[in-house]
């Protein structure tokens, strides 16, 4: 556990989360979640505006991304751009254990 700005024990927080100036918690990389529902793997950063649909298409040899997030939520430090580039990741890892890519 790391202490936030505060060293308070009550003010102490998991790996994972991010503390803003104003002492909230933010989410961070450690707190997104995939869920496969059918042929969709959906990334998901709790929270925030952060979600990112991938599906396997029959003609292709990877996944597609539909329904990305449009801008940076201000709830959290990541940009738009990392939290995709983790959900990628994360979603190719579940495809490939799942046997939908090489």
């Amino acid at each position: 556990m790391l202490p936030t700005q505060n060293k308070s024990p009550s003010n102490w927080r998991r790996e994972g989360d991010i503390a803003n100036r104003g002492g909230r918690y933010m989410r961070g990389l450690a707190d997104i979640q995939l869920d496969v529902r059918g042929g969709d793997i959906i990334v998901d950063l709790p929270g925030t505006d952060y979600t990112v649909t991938y599906h396997k298409p029959a003609v292709s040899p990877q996944l597609l991304a539909v329904y990305t997030p449009a801008k940076d939520d201000a709830r959290t430090q990541l940009t738009q751009a990392e939290f995709l580039a983790r959900a990628w990741r994360l979603a190719n890892d579940k495809a490939r254990e799942l046997g939908w890519i090489a």
